[in-house]
């Protein structure tokens, strides 16, 4: 769902001390463009809008300026994936490919006693919306008719208008979608890196760094692996960041959510992780939205792991036409893919000083042979849930947390943990 307020509150019972960030609002679908496909309806009353707004529709398109090259690594996160105590998992992106990336870790911050593990590279197709030579997205005012659908001509071509940017864009109606017209999207070739450290010390302070030697690295962060069951620690949770692109420039939401990671941060004092419970972007496909959170979030993503569930915007495509980005989250993250099942984002569980983290993955709701009714979590991932909680009971968890983007899964809790 869209944020529209939040509340911040400090939970502290034994050993672990929880800021829980809750996002409170309204349902705000957007129906966002794609090539072929309009964002919104646009009524004489919207265009009148835009005109009031300052927005200058032109007969020409503006020119489509090439997306800028980024070979610093970006897009960076620290994940769990694996023994909390000596694991620890990395995520980030290239324009180009380097083939010695790498993550480095060390103790002492200067990296004389830096370790290094090579990375994984896998090529991946980015879709980057279009965008003017001063960054302005591209936006066509599509002709509709009365009942708002396309008004196309002999040749079966959608009429245009002609086209305007997001330059002078401003007010409630746009940042809630209402205003915006078709957009098209420039697919570009870039490199996902994803790399694990192993043989850490546990309870230990690390430094990180992630790049190349034929290439760039980025900035140092820092981590810390767990320690002994029933130490304590505290960990900070936020949800629904879920920036969507054309308020990239008139009410960066991506800067909101960068800026409530900050705050938690910073009220909790020091937390040993954040916990983000889905929904990251607004429209998955949209590699800007992705790339403007991240980048807006480096320094808390940078300072502390990040364990994560997936959300539904996290797997949306531009078009509601268009299928689900099965892959989409996970190609973001370096999380464990249970049963090898990717659905939208995929189903895991940690141990934190003797505290079961179980995350949950609520994309798991098409129509299948397994999920027959499209509930929130299908047959397979449920009969796992039960198996892993009851495995951790068993082993002497002091704490079972459940963690998914939907709360109507938690009844299930009840059941299992009794």
């Amino acid at each position: 769902m869209k944020k529209e307020k939040s509340m911040l509150k400090l939970f502290t019972t034994g050993a672990a001390s929880v800021v829980l960030m809750m996002s409170l609002g309204s349902s705000n679908f957007a129906e966002a463009s794609a090539p072929g496909q309009g964002m919104q309806e646009q009524s004489t009353t919207d265009k009148a809008n835009n005109n009031e707004q300052g927005i200058q529709v032109t007969q020409d398109k503006p020119k489509v300026a090439p997306v800028p090259v980024k070979n610093e690594p970006n897009r960076i996160i620290t994940n769990f994936n694996g023994d909390t105590k000596s694991e620890m998992a990395f995520n980030w992106y290239t324009t180009d490919e380097f083939k010695d990336a790498k993550v480095w870790v060390s103790e002492t911050g200067d990296f004389s006693d830096a370790k290094s593990f090579d990375a994984s590279t896998k090529k991946v197709i980015s879709k980057y919306i279009e965008r003017d030579k001063n960054g302005n997205f591209i936006f066509a005012d599509v002709e509709k008719d009365d009942e708002g659908k396309a008004i196309k001509n002999k040749n079966g071509k959608e009429k245009i208008n002609g086209y305007y940017t997001d330059k002078h864009a401003s007010g409630p109606e746009w940042t809630r979608g209402d205003l915006q017209g078709k957009t098209e999207m420039t697919n570009v070739k870039e490199f996902n890196y994803k790399a694990k450290a192993t043989g850490l010390k546990p309870n230990t302070k690390y430094y990180y760094k992630v790049g190349s030697d034929s290439g760039a690295k980025s900035p140092v962060g820092q981590f810390q692996t767990s320690g002994g069951k029933g130490d304590p620690f505290k960990f900070v949770q936020y949800t629904d960041t879920q920036n969507a692109f054309w308020n990239e420039h008139v009410r960066n939401e991506a800067q909101f959510g960068a800026d409530t990671l900050n705050q938690a941060i910073q009220t909790a004092g020091n937390p040993n992780f954040a916990l983000h419970t889905g929904d990251y972007v607004e429209t998955a496909e949209v590699e800007d939205e992705w790339l403007d959170l991240y980048e807006q979030s480096r320094p808390s993503f940078m300072s502390l792991p990040v364990a994560t569930a997936a959300g539904n915007h996290d797997e949306y495509a531009l078009s509601e036409e268009d299928g689900k980005l099965l892959d989409s989250f996970n190609k973001h993250v370096n999380v464990p893919k249970e049963n090898n099942a990717v659905n939208g984002g995929s189903y895991y569980s940690f141990d934190y000083n003797g505290a079961h983290m179980v995350v949950a993955n609520t994309n798991d709701n098409k129509k299948s042979k397994d999920n027959p009714d499209e509930k929130a979590i299908g047959k397979e991932q449920m009969e796992w849930i039960k198996s892993d909680i009851k495995k951790a009971k068993a082993n002497g968890a002091n704490w079972i947390v459940l963690k998914s983007t939907q709360t109507d899964v938690f009844k299930i809790i009840s059941c299992i943990i009794g």
